[in-house]
């Protein structure tokens, strides 16, 4: 390419350029916008679906704690035939049981609280780095391929115009084409001598009138 324009010699290896630039717009822009639907389906995922999941296991971890400690008390408080308590081994591993579960559900809230915030800040970041790129794919490179058809159509409009007629052309030219004019040259003596186009006239005068009288005067003087 050198610094007045472009030599186009073939004319498919513009159109293929333009249907790859095509290609790569509509593979980018999907690519970007299922990047965007992933950010947000995990962002609904924690934020909604495991918050509310983790929310209903808290309430209902809650209340196995709370009928384990039940069964405890009412076992504890239960008098057998010899005067003593019966064995409560069974309700406290139980109770047990019930609160680790009940911690499992309350740290996963705190975590997905955590993770939440976090994923929002980097959810931020990341569409605002890719906002040019997305800009890009959706203006840039569109308008690109619009001035590339523009530009091909008018070469294929161009390649196929009618040559001009140069008999025409050539007649036109002559038409307007001026004569001759005639111009002086000094001879060496000083003296002017006309041009080529006057030489005719010029012999003409410098001839100047004839010695021999007219063949009026010539009819009356003989005898």
């Amino acid at each position: 390419m050198s610094a007045e324009g472009a030599e186009v010699r073939n004319l498919e290896s513009l159109e293929r350029f333009r249907a790859g630039l095509l290609e790569f717009i509509h593979d980018g822009a999907n690519a970007l916008a299922e990047a965007d639907s992933e950010v947000d389906r995990m962002q609904i995922w924690l934020e909604r679906d495991q918050k509310i999941h983790w929310q209903h296991e808290h309430r209902r971890r809650s209340e196995e704690v709370a009928r384990a400690k039940s069964a405890l008390y009412r076992k504890q408080v239960t008098v057998s035939s010899k005067d003593r308590p019966p064995s409560a081994v069974d309700e406290k591993k139980a109770l047990q049981k019930a609160q680790a579960r009940l911690d499992e559900a309350e740290q996963k809230l705190r975590r997905i609280k955590h993770w939440s915030v976090a994923l929002g800040q980097e959810a931020a970041r990341y569409k605002a780095a890719t906002a040019a790129l997305g800009s890009v794919f959706e203006r840039d490179l569109p308008m690109s391929a619009e001035l590339l058809k523009r530009a091909i159509t008018a070469l294929e409009q161009y390649l196929h115009a009618a040559p001009p007629d140069l008999r025409a052309l050539l007649g036109s030219i002559k038409e307007l084409t001026p004569p001759p004019a005639t111009s002086m040259r000094r001879s060496p003596a000083g003296e002017g001598v006309a041009s080529e186009g006057s030489s005719a006239d010029a012999a003409s005068d410098e001839t100047g009138p004839s010695d021999d009288p007219p063949d009026e005067v010539a009819k009356g003087s003989r005898p």
